[in-house]
């Protein structure tokens, strides 16, 4: 459905089909999307949302029916809803709809259907400025103002991202050259004096802004931070299918093998993730997590660790609870969860099993899991 919907905005855009066809199948064959596309995250439905509802705006600015544009409306607020980034993608509707109220032509018009398309997202603005006071993460909240990382890290993390992470999990090695293409023909065709290259630049302005303010909590590792981009990803491959059709037939080809070509470089650089023998965490949690979900009762808390990421383990125990890595327990944080419920503590951590303060908390050895153990925790 997403790629089916950056076929609409593409189209929509450059007045090509096979433009549109081309960014389609460039999202579907996006490294960074072919393997997160896997992944139950709220990233993929927001993407999804968030490009139908720019579509059906696009759209709307050459047929002028309202449907489409409440249509827009409501599946952009929806994206929003999913993802809050996404809310930067209303800059290139909202540049349309204030250079229309300067231009004092149908005044009252533009400011009917500004409402109508700009009003669904009040929903989800006011929802998140309700929950984010409480979020405790403020590395997403203060952003690069937190100031937890020097600039010169900072720009170490952009730097990664424009040559490693751009060319080899945004685009792909197969369309890079389209990409590239795409680049020098806007450059040359002097597409920057179209009327609506206005609107791009805000949108894109707003994403620069977007990412300079997350950069820290990007870093290197979060590439499905940078889904926003991808229209603007994939627009340079669109133009190059463009152009490269309207010149002698084997550019034309070209474009067409090269587009081929980018399933087997995608699953080349991607089929290393789904190695069951090195996952990335400790393997006997993957090997053993039918045994170790029928170990543990579907409503018990599980305390957890050593997990890197504070959320894998749990996400294949399919338990709630705690998680800690690199040893880091502290005996008050365990009574404080044995408190609030926590009967199960799953660890490949010998150390802190055997610590004064943690030992004397733990019950019977359930059971082990390879160099996974998994103790109950005595009632408070």
């Amino acid at each position: 459905l997403a790629a089916l919907a950056m076929l609409r905005l593409l189209k929509a855009i450059t007045r090509s089909f096979a433009a549109g066809l081309a960014g389609a199948a460039g999202l579907l064959f996006s490294p960074a999307f072919y393997y997160h596309g896997f992944n139950p995250m709220p990233d993929n439905l927001a993407l999804c949302l968030s490009l139908w509802g720019l579509a059906y705006f696009w759209e709307w600015m050459a047929s002028q029916r309202r449907l489409q544009l409440l249509a827009g409306g409501l599946l952009l607020a929806l994206g929003v809803a999913c993802k809050l980034p996404f809310v930067v993608w209303y800059a290139a509707p909202g540049w349309y709809f204030l250079r229309e109220l300067m231009s004092r032509r149908q005044v009252k018009e533009t400011w009917n259907n500004g409402l109508l398309f700009l009003l669904p997202v009040g929903l989800p603005v006011a929802w998140y400025a309700w929950v984010m006071p409480h979020w405790n993460s403020h590395v997403i909240t203060q952003g690069i103002l937190g100031n937890w990382e020097s600039l010169q890290r900072t720009f170490d993390y952009f730097i990664h991202n424009l040559v490693s992470t751009l060319p080899e999990l945004l685009v792909g090695y197969a369309l890079m050259p389209l990409f590239l293409a795409g680049l020098v023909f806007f450059i040359r065709g002097k597409y920057y004096r179209h009327r609506h290259f206005p609107m791009l630049a805000a949108w894109f302005l707003a994403l620069s802004a977007y990412y300079i303010y997350e950069a820290n909590a990007i870093g290197k590792d979060h590439d499905y931070y940078l889904y926003p981009f991808y229209p603007f990803i994939f627009l340079p491959v669109a133009l190059a299918v463009h152009k490269l059709a309207h010149l002698p037939r084997w550019y034309g080809r070209m474009a067409v093998a090269l587009i081929l070509l980018a399933p087997l470089t995608t699953h080349l650089r991607m089929r290393a993730r789904w190695n069951p023998e090195d996952p990335g965490f400790n393997v006997n949690i993957l090997r053993s997590k039918n045994a170790l979900q029928a170990a543990v009762p579907e409503k018990a808390l599980v305390v957890a660790g050593n997990d890197v990421s504070h959320f894998i383990w749990l996400y294949h125990l399919d338990r709630k609870g705690w998680c800690f890595d690199g040893d880091r327990l502290e005996a008050d944080s365990l009574q404080s969860w044995r408190k609030r419920g926590a009967q199960y503590f799953l660890s490949d951590s010998r150390k802190l099993e055997t610590r004064p303060d943690i030992a004397p908390q733990l019950d019977r050895l359930v059971d082990s899991f390879g160099r996974v153990r998994l103790y109950g925790l005595k009632a408070d």
